[in-house]
């Protein structure tokens, strides 16, 4: 605290997790991030904040360090974020909100050592952005929330680009040569009223205890992730928009109804929704993510949909609360270039990487009495798109998969449940300098060897065939116990 008017926050946090299956591979991610923000009490009606954020993303694959040859493949992202903002009390009807931000990204697409070793180019980009809102309360039954955000982006060097005879349809073979640009020199750049994002969102109080609400937001994105499914661990790629790739825009609409049940605190939401997708990016057959340097070579364009309907059944009140959360949802990709090799599944809609039709979770805890509290959560998934080879094709002497539809299968099912329970120590003394609680229980109480992914292995006994494989993560009941206190 600088002042009565002048406040300062800093945080940071630093996370590693890292995974290895047996003989296949190694992977591991990282985050980094640090937070410093000023706070200034203006006037009474006028608040500002700006906010300095750093980012640091890794992702790491790799063979088994004990492994002979040895490979290792990282990438990371960093960002830099400023923001300052102005918070607006104009009046007890409107509440408007206002700034300018930016945000710096520095990609490292990849680094490879082991076998071979090879570094890709890095990438730089910046993304300017000013916006405006404004909380409405129109009448006692009608508020809204409507807004305009304005974003550009800027892909700069210095890096090599490489051109193309083709450039909507960009291939090694048909390359053209290389340009060089400089440190802070601008390769493509996305400006003009395509970056226009407006918002708005009406809430109408059909009466004391439901409302019916309304929105529509457009959003455009600048990063892409690019992710192929037919490995034993799914490798995604983020790339920026540049001279071959373009923005993703997105549309939603989306219409809802709340509704309150008394005293007794349950509640009770059901959404649905629709979503639009335009210039979204998804891999070519036999597309190489990790060593290509040119990765618009591997990329084909397309558009995408999701649509589905969200419940929500949740008790915050007495002695046991809880929620039961429920979608019922697709989400969908067509990749139509108009030449088969431009085309995915023949130019048909198809389910996305990411694509759930069910997705269940219910919580449960029973508050026993001031010292013991239990609890459970049950979650079930569809299994998810997956691309198989359901043969080998011999060539030369060289066997080469023979891959069905894109997405054209799925995965199991997954499902587990989760129990525990906590006991408060202390709770007969009135006044303790900390609180302490012992927590225990059990992950996977039924031991599901839920898949993490399904792959595929040569039969050497038929050349021609393969045998596909399930990796678990968690294949049995995991118990915990953990001490915990605060003061």
């Amino acid at each position: 605290k600088l002042s009565e008017k002048d406040r300062v926050f800093v945080s940071s946090y630093f996370g590693r997790d890292q995974f290895g299956a047996s003989d296949l591979f190694d992977f591991g991610w990282g985050n980094w991030t640090s937070t410093l923000r000023w706070n200034r009490l203006i006037s009474p009606k006028l608040f500002f904040n700006a906010t300095a954020v750093y980012s640091d993303y890794t992702y790491q694959l790799g063979t088994p360090k004990d492994a002979d040859p040895a490979f290792i493949w990282d990438s990371r992202i960093q960002n830099y974020v400023s923001n300052l903002g102005w918070t607006w009390y104009a009046d007890a009807a409107h509440t408007v909100d206002f700034g300018v931000q930016n945000t710096a990204y520095v990609f490292h697409p990849g680094h490879i050592s082991g076998v071979f070793s090879l570094e890709l180019q890095k990438e730089y980009a910046t993304e300017p952005a000013l916006y405006v809102s404004d909380d409405w309360r129109i009448t006692d039954m009608l508020t809204a929330t409507y807004g305009l955000r304005y974003s550009t982006f800027f892909n700069v060097g210095s890096r090599d680009i490489q051109n193309y005879s083709n450039p909507e349809n960009p291939t090694d073979l048909e390359s053209t040569g290389l340009t060089a640009y400089g440190p802070g020199e601008i390769i493509a750049s996305f400006t003009g009223l395509a970056g226009l994002e407006p918002r708005l969102a009406l809430n109408y109080q059909v009466g004391p205890k439901a409302s019916l609400k309304a929105s529509y937001n457009r959003s455009r994105q600048y990063l892409h992730l690019i992710s192929n499914n037919t490995t034993a661990t799914p490798v995604n790629v983020w790339r920026p928009a540049g001279k071959f790739i373009a923005p993703a825009t997105v549309d939603q609409v989306a219409l809802g109804w709340a509704q309150n049940y008394g005293e007794s605190g349950v509640r009770l939401g059901i959404e649905v929704y629709y979503k639009e997708f335009q210039d979204l990016l998804d891999y070519k057959d036999g597309a190489d993510l990790i060593f290509t340097e040119y990765i618009e070579t591997q990329l084909l364009r397309g558009d995408g949909r999701a649509y589905g309907a969200e419940f929500l059944l949740e008790k915050k009140t007495g002695a046991v609360t809880g929620w039961l959360g429920y979608t019922l949802s697709r989400t969908e990709r067509i990749v139509d270039g108009g030449t088969r090799q431009t085309r995915i599944n023949n130019g048909e809609w198809y389910p996305a990487n990411y694509d759930k039709l069910h997705d269940l979770n219910l919580v449960a805890n029973w508050s026993i009495n001031r010292a013991w509290e239990v609890g459970g959560n049950f979650a079930y998934q569809s299994g998810r798109p997956i691309t198989y080879p359901d043969s080998r094709a011999e060539f030369e002497g060289m066997y080469f998969p023979v891959y069905t539809n894109r997405n054209g299968a799925r995965t199991p099912a997954s499902h587990r449940l989760d129990l525990s329970a906590t006991y408060t120590l202390g709770t007969k003394k009135p006044k303790k300098a900390w609180e302490s609680s012992l927590a225990f229980g059990a992950y996977n109480v039924y031991g599901r060897r839920n898949p993490y992914s399904i792959f595929f292995r040569a039969d050497f006994s038929q050349p021609t065939n393969v045998q596909a494989y399930r990796l678990s993560i968690f294949g049995s009941v995991i118990p915990y116990f953990t001490y915990n206190f605060t003061f």
